[in-house]
């Protein structure tokens, strides 16, 4: 099987390492190459582009198409790219005869490649669900796949970094009530995240303050977005990111 993989980015060069030893994989990307995803002759096409934020806090979807546009063969493809909700609906309606699957990640970018390595479940949602669980157990013979809609996929991706910045912003609140009451943050942090149902995960205060990186702020803006396009308030992370503003340095 030949992998086409659109995207050298950190998750990119993570799905490469990975499928490299077992299938022809071929990378695209504009910043290293000149090659043309068709001059590669995929079997199968893995999105891995950035979707940035745009002005408005939605997500951007221009490189995503750019790459569906320039694919000529009618092969699977999976999106690895984060994509919103209305993106998801505008790519189904331009291309109403092509095969996508969504497959949301949680890759951290600086220890993406071990993560993805180490994978124990996937999401995958969409077109072609099953044919991408198959490629994966390939790689991962025994690992966990969901199947959903890629609307329930899309949600999941959004609310775990909204989630997991909820939390950083609860641990920067509790390291100021520890200051002001003379407790030592490291102490309470420390005991409190001995318990499993709260965990160490995202619990420390970093000399920066709150939270930023390339995934937090642009999908807690394009939460928002969406929450607001369907009459929806989240208040909680609405109220999490304006916190997150306020204390966060060097932004």
């Amino acid at each position: 099987m030949r992998i086409t993989i659109a995207g050298y980015g950190y998750v990119g060069t993570a799905v490469y390492d990975a499928f490299s030893t077992i299938y022809t994989t071929n990378i695209v990307d504009p910043k290293i190459n000149n090659v043309t995803i068709n001059e590669t002759s995929p079997d199968a096409v893995i999105i891995c582009v950035n979707t940035p934020e745009s002005d408005n806090g939605s997500c951007d979807m221009s490189n995503v198409i750019s790459v569906v546009e320039s694919t000529a063969w009618d092969v699977p493809i999976l999106i690895k790219s984060t994509i919103s909700l209305k993106g998801w609906k505008e790519l189904k309606e331009i291309y109403p005869n092509r095969s996508f699957t969504f497959s949301p990640e949680f890759l951290r970018a600086a220890t993406a490649t071990a993560d993805f390595l180490k994978q124990e479940y996937a999401i995958f949602a969409g077109d072609d669900a099953a044919v991408w669980v198959e490629i994966f157990k390939q790689r991962w013979p025994y690992l966990n796949t969901h199947i959903c809609s890629p609307e329930e996929a899309i949600t999941i991706k959004y609310a775990e970094n909204s989630f997991l910045a909820v939390k950083v912003s609860f641990f920067n609140q509790l390291y100021d009530f520890c200051n002001k009451t003379n407790l030592n943050f490291n102490t309470v942090r420390k005991l409190l995240c001995t318990d499993l149902r709260v965990g160490h995960d995202h619990s420390f205060v970093t000399e920066e303050r709150g939270w930023g990186g390339h995934c937090f702020p642009k999908d807690t803006a394009e939460f928002l977005k969406a929450a607001l396009d369907h009459n929806c308030d989240l208040s909680i992370l609405k109220t999490t990111v304006e916190y997150n503003n306020k204390i966060r340095k060097n932004a």
